[in-house]
């Protein structure tokens, strides 16, 4: 079953402007829980962008009406009027980056750092997807399960060693009281807050932040921030 809805964060953009573009109406088809969903849902509120969503009921089968939009039956899609409709959340963040531009730093460098934290950052969302879904089979393979755990924990200590992720804890050190240690971020940034909103919320056994002190800091940044609060699935 699909459910007809629409955002438009507040009426404004993320630093309360009023919304910058009238898309003509693109859909995106997301469910409840998705950090991949999150992470467009999130790029299209921070960027003031309105937008339609439908979340679809069930994917263990996928519908055929779903089928028809997506093919692959898997989420998110979206569907731009006059377009083909695009099938992952990160073509969909790129074709948003070319048509509006803020997505990803425009310098190459910096865009380059930002993609590749995004690019783990995914990673570990898969990573703790697919631990979930195991999670509530009837016959959940332990082993596998545990080969998840320790992937995921050497995902985030690469995330700590990545470029992008220490250009970002240099900058916060440098922040005057009451600055917005989030002013300045790009997606790749957003998506590591997702990743680790999701893993703590499918995976709270993991423990991760008594690892990782620098990414907790960075998590509890994001509970400060409005429009990411707006997308948390468990409000």
């Amino acid at each position: 079953m699909l459910t007809n809805q629409s955002s438009a964060p507040n009426g404004a953009g993320s630093a309360g402007q009023p919304l910058k573009h009238k898309l003509g109406h693109p859909k995106l088809f997301s469910s409840v829980t998705s950090p991949f969903v999150r992470r467009v849902h999130l790029a299209f509120r921070r960027l003031g962008l309105s937008y339609d969503f439908e979340i679809v009921g069930n994917l263990f089968p996928p519908s055929p009406q779903f089928l028809a939009i997506n093919p692959l039956g898997l989420i998110p899609a979206l569907q731009v009027p006059g377009e083909e409709v695009i099938l992952d959340s990160s073509e969909i963040l790129s074709w948003m980056d070319h048509k509006y531009g803020g997505v990803w730093p425009k310098e190459m460098d910096a865009s380059w750092r930002d993609r590749r934290l995004s690019g783990l950052s995914a990673g570990a969302m898969t990573t703790a997807v697919a631990w979930r879904l195991e999670s509530v089979k009837a016959d959940v393979r332990l082993s596998e399960q545990k080969e998840r755990e320790e992937r995921i924990l050497g995902t985030l200590e690469k995330i700590t060693q990545s470029s992008a992720f220490l250009k970002f804890s240099e900058g916060r050190k440098r922040l005057r009281d009451g600055e917005d240690p989030l002013k300045y971020c790009y997606q790749g940034v957003y998506d590591l807050a997702i990743a680790l909103d999701y893993i703590s919320f499918r995976m709270p056994h993991l423990q991760w932040a008594r690892q990782f002190d620098e990414l907790n800091e960075l998590l509890l940044d994001f509970s400060e921030n409005e429009i990411f609060q707006s997308t948390d699935p468990r409000k």
